[in-house]
């Protein structure tokens, strides 16, 4: 307990309730009050209960029936709340205040705290939650969360007016003046950077998939403790992103020092804020799904001169990686040795394992796809800023954007396709071991390595997979006949030629056996045998007469239509002579 500035503040359990004391005459009253809330804190209002967001109990919450909270009386969790609390309070009188807009903003940016000393913590985003659960906001996306024109819910951009700072900022001013002393410690060096879209993201969404991915990280003690998250929506002043002190009379020609101290200073907040960090959280939800792309424009002018974004534009997986400034931020962290953590929403993670396994191929696809020169932004003004970064990863070239755009694409397919083979692996070390040897995702990873050009990684996964497919499901099933010609293939690859031609040989006996001679299967097992043999080998007698029966084969079942094979055998003759 303590009093400070005539509040008397209650550290009772999980409550955190605090109790007005109007000076010292009051505080024995209040200490009679603190006793008896103490001996039954099950009478306590619901409106001053704070969930313990640490240890689970038996009561599911109403946001995600898996997740659990309860309350206890532990120090760790009496702490926990007692910020939280302080972050409401901070937060309300914020909301209060907001009738008196600042005309600038109340501190210069030489004076401001530095955009890497402006990570939020756990508790500071659960105060949010809380905040925007009383006030009716907590689905909303984040662009409604920066700025509501209708004015029908409070908003980052009203809760700062009377600041013109960033929220976290605000909040820190507020705790230091008003005495808050915990809401000040809820605002400090950031550890990690979360990167998200605004478009498509709600509000509870993030706020779930920051804590889901940090709290484990904060359990394990990795690195040291709390962990404090830089999150643009909290650590950018979005009154001055979004113009509110911007005046036509005072322009960058006419009064520099003035027009400067109306934006946001952009040149430094982001890397600043990359600069501070070591972890990087990045929100790839929907994994799968479809979605109608904004029209805004795209970051490359090369890119934009070929024509504006198709309309409707359907794009597939994760918002974020078709966004400018997320890919720009991703890059540039995987750049400075920055460890990458995926972030999902609630709804992903608890279906993950069933993604994963009817859907592998389709994410791999998804990002495989990923071109920063596709990105979309939301401001054109954005691009100087952006690209300036970008095209520094190529100084000195004369195609500095392309090479530059080029450098980002290849970064974060890189750290998101190993996170993706990464994470499969895992849930494959999950299954038992009679559902692994059958298991398509077991095939299906090996399969995309294969594709990459990890032939040392896949082959032991296509091993695995086709030997568990012969012990469980026979030599002449169709999911053992897919593994005989995915090994076969690597094999091959590999420059393994004997390998190959045993297992492609198989695959045509047990498709002849199974399925006929004329069987589309079993025509194209033929042409992997006689591709195998000539191109490989350079049997071209061996290939000719495969490549005529799977000839014969297709003239009977398509007509004349295929000719191919007979073109690519006399091809290889007229090349290689007889």
């Amino acid at each position: 307990k303590a009093v400070k500035n005539g509040r008397a503040l209650s550290l009772l359990g999980c409550t955190g309730m605090v109790v007005p004391a109007e000076g010292a005459a009051r505080s024995k009253r209040s200490w009679t009050l603190l006793k008896m809330l103490r001996r039954r804190p099950e009478k306590s209002p619901a409106s001053s209960r704070v969930e313990c967001p640490t240890r689970p109990s038996s009561q599911p919450t109403a946001s995600d029936p898996e997740l659990t909270t309860h309350q206890c009386t532990s120090s760790d969790c009496v702490h926990h709340n007692a910020v939280v609390q302080e972050v409401l309070q901070a937060l309300e009188t914020l909301r209060r205040e907001a009738s008196s807009p600042a005309p600038l903003p109340i501190a210069p940016h030489d004076r401001r705290l530095p955009s890497g000393d402006r990570g939020v913590s756990l508790d500071f985003l659960a105060a949010i939650d809380i905040f925007y659960e009383r006030h009716g906001g907590r689905s909303l996306t984040m662009g409604d969360v920066c700025k509501d024109t209708a004015g029908e819910h409070v908003t980052v951009c009203t809760l700062t007016l009377s600041t013109g700072l960033s929220l976290a900022e605000s909040v820190a001013h507020v705790a230091e003046r008003d005495g808050l002393r915990l809401a000040r410690g809820a605002v400090s060096r950031a550890r990690g950077f979360f990167s998200y879209s605004w478009t498509g993201t709600a509000l509870v969404d993030m706020l779930a998939a920051i804590e889901d991915v940090v709290r484990p990280l904060e359990a394990l003690s990795v690195g040291g403790g709390e962990r404090h998250v830089w999150v643009d929506m909290f650590c950018a002043s979005q009154n001055l992103l979004a113009g509110v002190y911007r005046s036509p009379s005072v322009t960058k020609e006419s009064d520099p020092a003035g027009y400067l101290a109306r934006k946001e200073d952009t040149d430094r907040i982001f890397d600043d804020a990359l600069e501070a960090v070591s972890e990087v959280y990045f929100y790839c939800s929907p994994l799968v799904g479809e979605w109608e792309a904004p029209p805004h424009p795209f970051l490359s002018p090369q890119r934009a001169a070929r024509g504006a974004p198709p309309q409707p534009w359907v794009r597939r997986g994760a918002a974020a990686i078709t966004r400018a400034w997320c890919l720009f931020e991703l890059s540039t962290a995987l750049g400075k040795g920055c460890k990458l953590h995926v972030a999902l929403s609630r709804e992903d993670r608890k279906t993950f394992g069933d993604i994963l396994a009817a859907g592998f191929e389709q994410i791999a696809n998804i990002v495989a796809a990923i071109d920063a020169r596709d990105a979309q932004i939301s401001k054109v003004e954005d691009r100087g800023y952006i690209l300036g970064r970008i095209e520094s990863l190529a100084p000195g070239s004369t195609e500095a954007e392309a090479e530059g755009l080029s450098q980002v694409t290849a970064r974060v397919s890189e750290a998101l396709r190993g996170w993706l083979v990464a994470s499969a692996r895992e849930e494959l070390a999950r299954l038992a071991p009679a559902e692994r040897a059958t298991s398509k995702l077991l095939n299906s990873v090996g399969g995309v390595l294969f594709d990459q050009g990890d032939y040392h990684g896949a082959e032991p996964l296509l091993r695995e997979a086709l030997a568990g497919r012969r012990e469980r499901l026979g030599d002449r099933h169709p999911d053992t006949l897919e593994s005989i010609s995915n090994l076969g293939g690597l094999l091959d690859e590999k420059g393994d030629l004997e390998g190959a031609e045993a297992l492609a040989r198989e695959a045509v006996q047990a498709k002849r056996e199974a399925l006929g001679d004329r069987h589309p299967e079993t025509l194209a097992a033929l042409n992997n045998l006689a591709g195998l043999l000539f191109c490989s080998k350079g049997d071209l007698d061996g290939a000719e007469a495969l490549y005529r029966e799977a000839l014969e084969g297709q003239q009977e079942t398509l007509g004349g239509r295929q000719r191919c094979f007979a073109r690519r055998w006399r091809r290889g003759r007229e090349t290689l002579g007889d």
